[in-house]
């Protein structure tokens, strides 16, 4: 009877292992499959309920603090297991982890090998629960949580179990490395789209803004505006300061805005120190007041430095032009050069 009694067990055993291989590499299928961090630790969670056919499985990460947060729970019949911490030092979790080994016991409660927490035997308390099992979960030398198993009834959990729960807890670790790496990669490509969106939205206001401008410049250079009252109106103090003062603050400015509003963009395109620049920009400030760089105000202070610049280099072709068309009229009402 013994013999039988033996044999049957082995057997039981046997078919145990087995279904826990199968189980096993399956759960290693799904864990392959993309899945954010907390559906992970779902899949996870599920598996081993299954596997062990406890009542209670949960996965509680490592914190940089040292806590363990639980993140995820699968069995649980109140809402105190999920979003629990527990203290470092504290629980079956922490001297699992410190030994990188399972730890487990039959009477959670009864069991004074480890320190307890208060918050933690509350939890376990409410659930009812007896028979606990914490399996580090590591990836080589990187600690990445613990995987809970538990039992609302005080049982003992055989080597084959045990080493099912290892397997997977190990299998989840890189697992959930990944999922992590993955989830900081797609957040990157997100802000990067975000960016590159935003990016696109400004270059478009900017054309968009530039063809005004060059609409507008072209009215206001037509012969029926007073485009030297609004420059004047404009930053007529800077340009009387330049040429009374043989200074440029108004090619200053126009460095200042063309580098995006930079201090020192402007500067390096002026070959200066950026102090230098500050002082000029302190010294328009005293000529224009201090609103010269609300945005309303700059628009027309950028506007008004276009059209000076425009109307400088027409004036400049007309000048040309005219001294051309003057040497032309010379050289035709001298006549023909004398022949020899």
């Amino acid at each position: 009877m013994h013999l039988a009694r033996g044999v049957q067990a082995s057997q039981g055993q046997r078919r145990q292992r087995e279904d826990g291989l199968a189980d096993l590499v399956d759960t290693a299928r799904d864990l392959t499959c993309p899945h954010d961090v907390e559906t992970l630790l779902q899949v996870v969670t599920r598996r081993v309920k299954r596997l062990l056919n406890v009542d209670m499985t949960s996965v509680a990460l490592l914190e940089p603090e040292g806590d363990l947060h639980m993140c995820v729970s699968d069995g649980s019949t109140t809402a105190l297991a999920t979003g629990h911490t527990t203290p470092a030092s504290y629980g079956l979790g922490h001297p699992a982890l410190a030994a990188r080994a399972p730890l487990w016991t039959a009477d959670y409660l009864d069991d004074d090998s480890f320190a307890h927490d208060e918050s933690a035997d509350a939890v376990v308390r409410a659930e009812g629960l007896h028979a606990v099992m914490a399996v580090p979960m590591c990836n080589g030398e990187q600690i990445v949580g613990v995987l809970y198993s538990a039992a609302r009834s005080v049982r003992h959990f055989s080597p084959v179990e045990i080493g099912l729960v290892c397997s997977l807890a190990a299998l989840a670790a890189i697992a959930i490395e990944r999922a992590g790496t993955f989830e900081q990669v797609r957040d990157e490509v997100g802000r990067l789209e975000q960016d590159g969106f935003r990016t696109r939205t400004s270059l478009l206001r900017l054309q968009q803004l530039n063809e005004a401008h060059s609409h507008t410049l072209g009215l206001l250079l037509a012969d029926d505006h007073d485009v030297d009252g609004y420059i004047q109106c404009a930053i007529g103090p800077v340009l009387d300061y330049d040429r009374e003062r043989l200074t440029d603050l108004t090619g200053t400015l126009e460095s200042y805005f063309a580098s995006g509003g930079s201090q020192a963009g402007a500067a390096d395109t002026l070959n200066v120190h950026p102090n230098t620049v500050a002082r000029r920009l302190d010294r328009v400030t005293d000529l224009l007041g201090d609103a010269w760089q609300q945005p309303g105000r700059t628009l027309e202070v950028q506007l008004a430095l276009r059209l000076h610049r425009s109307r400088e280099v027409l004036r400049r072709q007309r000048r040309v032009s005219t001294h051309a068309t003057d040497a032309q009229a010379e050289a035709s009402s001298a006549g023909p050069p004398l022949s020899q």
